[in-house]
């Protein structure tokens, strides 16, 4: 099996302003990292193998987009077809172009998910995939209405109504049993899109509880789709371990200082999906910001997701846009893209894996040409990606672009 050193590479750790080793020789082999050594040392290349030269050049882990919907816009027509292949391919390549390895799904088709996610295991092609499958939400609650408007087969596959404890608990061994990594329940009755706020129906709160308690029972964490402060009290008083959107059309000191306390002590994330909220109703992103900086300098955990799969976010370019959204917000460079590696791995239980440069972690990497310490602007001076130590995507330009695999990444998820 043979070494791929990057020679001299200046690496991205911690989370500081400070967190650059410089001077680094990064030893891959077999899709992990093998070592890192001193570059002033000139330890020989051991059996087969290539050196690139990387001088001036920074390596992160590979971003994790903790918010997507892979499947989107997959309309039921073409469900199975060629077009659907193509479109999850697609997909794949924009994520893995802007440094995304890792795409956590938050609704969408579970059985098409959990294929997809089996095929790229064992392939560089695509993104790791984590996996929440189906909306749990109330008859007739988002994403029912609205997002799914007309298309009866994909409200059939991809939300799960509940109308009754039992029905829930249920739903959430069915689920588990099938070997979805997430439980995604929506628990808000607001709607906001770009017109108006409409009203629609809530899971009942026995309902949300028993689901939350099954899904733990299993041992799977729990997220929530919420747009108030008043359902993030919810999510969290019935064990929420992640709240997603989070708090969009009221103010943050609805919360109290015992919420913010919940949240901070729990490490529940909080993704705010500025992106999407910028695309979808940006009336709310103003508020959306202000509440994001304030939990954060209240020491609430970030995560960064993009809502991939929206009108209008793009995979990987709308993760790159939600880190410089959360930056204009006031959150500093280091916390965001912890939130992107080091922190999302770890709420995604891969902590021992991925978002991590270090020996025998997975050898998914970002070599950036300009210091995103500097400015999370930096993250689109991308000189090559890697997916499990094999280079997906590199500049035109760039020497990488000969380490490129000649397979095409529809291959890895027909």
């Amino acid at each position: 099996m043979s070494y791929t050193i990057l020679r001299d590479v200046c690496l991205v750790e911690g989370a500081s302003q400070e967190g650059v080793r410089k001077g680094c020789d990064l030893w891959l082999r077999g899709g992990s990292i093998e070592a890192i050594t001193d570059s002033r040392a000139r330890l020989p290349l051991k059996g087969e193998g290539e050196e690139i030269p990387c001088s001036g050049l920074y390596c992160l882990p590979g971003l994790i987009d903790m918010h997507t919907h892979v499947t989107s816009p997959g309309e039921e027509r073409i469900e199975g077809s060629d077009d659907f292949r193509r479109l999850l391919a697609e997909h794949g390549r924009q994520a893995l172009g802007a440094g995304v390895t890792t795409l956590r799904d938050l609704g969408g088709w579970p059985e098409v998910l959990l294929r997809l996610r089996a095929g790229v295991a064992r392939s560089p092609f695509f993104p790791n995939l984590v996996v929440a499958g189906p909306f749990l939400t109330a008859p007739g609650g988002h994403p029912t209405i609205g997002l799914f408007h007309g298309l009866s087969a994909l409200r059939r596959a991809a939300t799960r109504e509940l109308s009754e404890p039992e029905q829930a608990r249920a739903v959430v061994d069915q689920l588990a049993a099938s070997g979805v990594d997430f439980i995604k329940v929506v628990s808000t009755a607001c709607l906001i899109v770009p017109q108006e706020e409409t009203k629609v129906p809530k899971l009942r709160p026995e309902i949300f509880a028993t689901i939350v308690a099954a899904a733990h029972a299993r041992g799977l964490k729990v997220v929530a789709h919420t747009m108030t402060a008043a359902d993030v009290r919810e999510a969290v008083q019935v064990g929420c371990d992640g709240i997603e959107h989070g708090i969009v059309c009221d103010e943050i000191d609805a919360c109290g200082p015992e919420l913010l306390a919940q949240l901070r002590s729990r490490r529940i994330c909080y993704v705010p999906t500025l992106a999407a909220i910028e695309q979808l109703a940006p009336r709310f992103l103003g508020q959306a910001m202000q509440n994001a900086r304030r939990l954060a300098e209240n020491g609430v955990l970030i995560g960064v997701g993009s809502d991939a799969g929206n009108p209008g976010v793009p995979f990987g370019a709308g993760l790159l846009r939600e880190c410089e959204l959360l930056f204009a917000a006031g959150i500093p460079p280091a916390q965001i893209i912890a939130g992107a590696t080091s922190c999302a791995a770890e709420q995604l239980g891969r902590g021992g894996q991925l978002g991590h440069l270090s020996p025998g972690y997975q050898a998914d990497l970002l070599l950036l040409r300009a210091n995103p310490l500097e400015h999370p602007n930096n993250l689109r001076q991308i000189e090559a990606v890697f997916k499990a130590g094999c280079c997906v995507a590199a500049r035109p330009a760039s020497v990488f672009r000969r380490q490129r695999p000649s397979a095409s990444f529809q291959e890895s998820v027909s």
